[in-house]
């Protein structure tokens, strides 16, 4: 029988390069990034190659694929808004095209729980079901929302493919360097008198362990994932020792815009309601069908954060 490979697309990046890590010494995995992958171990195969280009069809048509796992989606507020809009949606629909055409068994894409939206309406815990309402704030969240409803669009077309989706809360860690973590190693941040909403962060190691249980599981579906508990958001600036600058609400998306345009953060000005209202997930399905539970304890991941700055 043909050797089985796992894909995992955007490997070059801070979480490819860790699930590569956690899975090359049982699994043969290949790696699709136009970055390069450097100091990669021997035993993974690097395809230094865009997504996009036809010359990817070769490693599906030349390899035997177990699963791919999809990761090389771009999250850069700053990136031209179109090239993004194509790398993400044009990049994501070619690499589904590929499950149905090579009868690929598993497909895990990596979505947020950003996609939700932060808004006065949420409810305390919201289910896999809830309305996508990201698309209110900025253009990556935008094409977020679209390309999670890309994968899901799959669900029906290619019934032969177990495609799961995975939609973790801010991701933290030593090896992140994404807004979250920009947000929260800024000596100081604009907060609103009177808001003080409650916020879920999950850590690399646990969002890792869930991106790993995915490969061997018989599910399909979306699933949140959760981290270690619920705060709020001024217990962990007080925590890492973050000054807090009170404004009146009204006040805070200029002081945002002046902070973008300087380019002090990468926290764009439209999702000033994450620091308003609150967009906690349910984890309750992944605990139940994936037997996902966040190892680290919600002191230990704020403690990460302290550890990378």
């Amino acid at each position: 029988m043909a050797q089985e490979y796992v894909v995992i697309t955007g490997i070059s990046g801070n979480l490819g390069r860790l699930l590569a890590k956690r899975l090359h010494k049982e699994e043969h995995i290949i790696g699709i990034d136009r970055r390069p992958f450097d100091d990669r171990p021997k035993d993974i195969i690097h395809y230094q190659i865009d997504i996009r280009r036809n010359k990817a069809d070769e490693i599906f048509r030349n390899h035997r694929i177990k699963a791919i796992y999809h990761l090389g989606v771009m999250h850069n507020p700053r990136q031209r808004n179109d090239l993004r809009y194509s790398w993400n949606i044009l990049g994501t629909s070619k690499i589904l095209s590929f499950c149905g055409k090579y009868k690929i068994p598993k497909f895990v894409y990596l979505s947020s729980a950003d996609i939700y939206g932060a808004g006065p309406g949420n409810t305390n815990f919201m289910p896999e079901t809830a309305p996508l309402q990201g698309w209110r704030g900025s253009a990556p969240l935008r094409d977020a929302v679209e390309t999670d409803m890309l994968v899901q669009s799959f669900f029906w077309k290619d019934p032969d493919t177990d495609i799961i989706i995975l939609r973790p809360v801010h991701i933290v860690g030593p090896h992140m360097d994404n807004g979250p973590m920009r947000f929260f190693n800024l000596s100081a941040v604009p907060v609103a008198l009177g808001f003080d909403p409650m916020i879920q962060i999950i850590h690399e190691n646990d969002l890792i362990e869930a991106l790993y249980l995915c490969l061997n599981k018989k599910v399909r579906g979306v699933f949140n994932l959760e981290g270690g508990g619920n705060v709020p958001l001024s217990i962990v600036l007080n925590s890492l020792k973050v000054k807090k600058i009170p404004f009146l609400h009204l006040a805070l998306h200029p002081i945002l815009k002046k902070m973008w345009d300087f380019k002090l953060t990468d926290f764009t000005p439209d999702q000033m309601n994450n620091l308003l209202y609150i967009c906690m997930v349910d984890g309750t399905r992944a605990r139940e069908e994936l037997g996902f539970k966040s190892k680290l304890s919600i002191k230990d991941t704020i403690n990460s954060i302290k550890k990378a700055q």
